[in-house]
């Protein structure tokens, strides 16, 4: 009997699951150019020395004895959102879009210094 009522509590509950819609917004999927091109991979694989902002251990594994990145991303966010069945009377369309794009710079720089010792900087 409790086997039925465990798989009952189940169907009930994925039955009142509601639908969420998301997008990641304004948190980047990668912190160069190369890692934004690759979904940002470089959390597990470095490929220039601005991975070291998400997996600073990653600078020991770069090719190079000196690396140094510069890059510019242009940014250009749609903010725009729609609230309906709000059941405060909330409901509408709302627009942000004073700033219609941005340019957000990169730097980084990481150094091979021995078998042992990988250093970097990430901006």
């Amino acid at each position: 009997m409790s086997t039925v009522l465990r798989f009952g509590g189940l169907l009930s509950l994925t039955a009142v699951t509601l639908s969420a819609q998301a997008t990641n917004g304004y948190f980047t999927h990668g912190t160069s150019v190369k890692a934004q091109g690759m979904a940002g991979v470089s959390v597990a694989l470095a490929h220039d020395s601005l991975s070291a902002a998400s997996n600073p251990a990653s600078l020991s594994n770069l090719s190079a004895d000196q690396q140094l990145d510069l890059g510019v991303t242009y940014f250009e966010p749609k903010r725009k959102s729609e609230i309906s069945g709000n059941g405060f009377g909330i409901d509408g369309t709302y627009h942000a879009n004073d700033t219609k794009s941005f340019l957000i710079p990169e730097l980084g720089f990481a150094r091979h210094h021995s078998d042992t010792l990988s250093y970097g900087l990430a901006l």
